[in-house]
């Protein structure tokens, strides 16, 4: 089962009323976990926003700075202004309200940003 069910594929956000719990059945997992709260959660996203992403990835952007140093082989960044509209959405909905409280919901921090 996909743990973030409710995000729009298309655009990459989530309802607000749907998630405004979602992650408290979470939060004692993350608390307990050894040797310091954390948490994996598998199948997070549906395939079809993953096989979106992995699409996006693997085209260069413009001026795309590229990483090699030891500890950051294969890192590059991404500007998301120049994203396709899909992987775009989809990173505005991590910093959008509802996924925060998402992140809120299971780590037990409030007022992250």
């Amino acid at each position: 089962m996909v743990y973030l069910s409710e995000i729009d594929v298309a655009t990459g956000f989530l309802d607000a009323d749907s998630v405004s719990s979602k992650g408290l059945e979470l939060a004692e997992r993350y608390r307990l976990a050894k040797p310091f709260p954390h948490i994996v959660i598998d199948d997070f996203l549906p395939p079809a926003v993953l096989e979106m992403c992995l699409k996006e990835f693997e085209r260069p952007q413009p001026d795309m700075k590229e990483y090699n140093a030891a500890t950051e082989r294969r890192k590059r960044e991404y500007k998301p202004d120049l994203m396709s509209p899909g992987p775009r959405a989809l990173f505005y909905g991590f910093n959008s309200l509802p996924f925060i409280r998402l992140l809120e919901n299971i780590t037990g921090i409030q007022g992250l940003i």
